[in-house]
C-alpha cells in the first residue's frame, strides 16, 4: 500500500543471471519486444526483469553496470515515480537493457494514478551489445510512461530497435 522510497544504487554490477525458460520448455516463440509465446494457450507475456522495480518512488540507478544477463537487465512497471536510470553501462546482455512502463491497458490508462509510471530519466547511458540472443528485443523500451526523458544515450549493436515506444495499436484505450 505505500511504495519503496528514497533508494540508490551507485556503481554497482549486475551480472551472470540466465534465464531458463527457452531451456526447458523446448524453445521460445518471441512475438515482439520482450513479448514471447509461454504455451499455456492463453497468448503472449511479457519477459520481467533480471532487476524488476514495483510501487517505487525516486529509487535510483547511477553508473552502474548491466552485463551478462539472460533476460531484459531493468524493467519499471506499476508504480515506478520519480525514478533516475543515469551514466549506467549496459552490454553483453541476452535480452533487452532496460523497459519502463508496461503495455496492458491497466498500464496504459490506469484507473488508479499510484500505478501509473511517470517522471523517470533515462539518461546518458551507454547501451551496446544487446538482444544477443533474443534479437525481437530494444535497448530501451517504453510502454507508456507519463513525462518520461530518454536522451543522450548511446545505443548501438542492438538487434531489434534503439528505442521502442507504445504497443497495443488495435486497442481502443486512450493512452
Amino acid at each position: 500500500s505505500s511504495p519503496i522510497t528514497n533508494i540508490d544504487f551507485r556503481g554497482i554490477e549486475f551480472t551472470q543471471s540466465t534465464w531458463l525458460f527457452p531451456s526447458t520448455n523446448g524453445g521460445l516463440c518471441v512475438n515482439q519486444n520482450e513479448a514471447y509465446w509461454n504455451g499455456d494457450g492463453n497468448g503472449i507475456v511479457h519477459m520481467n526483469g533480471v532487476v524488476q522495480l514495483k510501487n517505487v518512488d525516486n529509487v535510483n540507478f547511477y553508473n552502474c553496470k548491466f552485463s551478462k544477463l539472460g533476460k531484459t537487465s531493468l524493467k519499471l512497471t506499476n508504480g515506478v515515480q520519480n525514478c533516475n536510470i543515469i551514466g549506467n553501462e549496459f552490454c553483453d546482455l541476452s535480452a533487452g537493457a532496460l523497459s519502463v512502463g508496461g503495455v496492458t491497458d491497466l498500464e496504459r490508462n490506469p484507473e488508479n494514478t499510484s500505478l501509473a509510471v511517470k517522471n523517470v530519466r533515462v539518461e546518458n547511458n551507454f547501451i551496446h551489445n544487446i538482444a544477443e540472443d533474443i534479437k525481437s528485443c530494444a535497448a530501451v523500451s517504453a510502454g507508456f510512461p507519463i513525462d518520461t526523458r530518454i536522451g543522450n544515450n548511446e545505443i548501438y549493436n542492438t538487434g531489434y530497435s534503439g528505442i521502442h515506444t507504445g504497443w497495443g495499436w488495435d486497442s481502443t484505450e486512450p493512452s
